[in-house]
């Protein structure tokens, strides 16, 4: 469907060496000439950002356990 479609594989394999008789995403897409990259690449090349807050909201902390400060 990828090469059809001319899309890129998202996968989180990688190509190593498996033996003769097993092969992976990777490997198929390189044999079908069909780009293929991992997870990190994906979030990276469509710019999606993470943001973590480590300190719970004020109004959230007595529910938590925190006392007000």
């Amino acid at each position: 469907m990828a090469r059809e479609k001319n899309a890129t594989v998202v996968t989180r394999e990688t190509i190593r060496n498996r033996g003769p008789d097993r092969y992976g995403i990777p490997d198929v897409c390189a044999s079908f000439n069909i780009p293929c990259i991992n997870d990190h690449q994906f979030v990276h090349d469509v710019g999606m950002r993470f943001e973590v807050q480590l300190d719970p909201p004020i109004e959230a902390r007595p529910q938590l356990g925190f006392g007000l400060q």
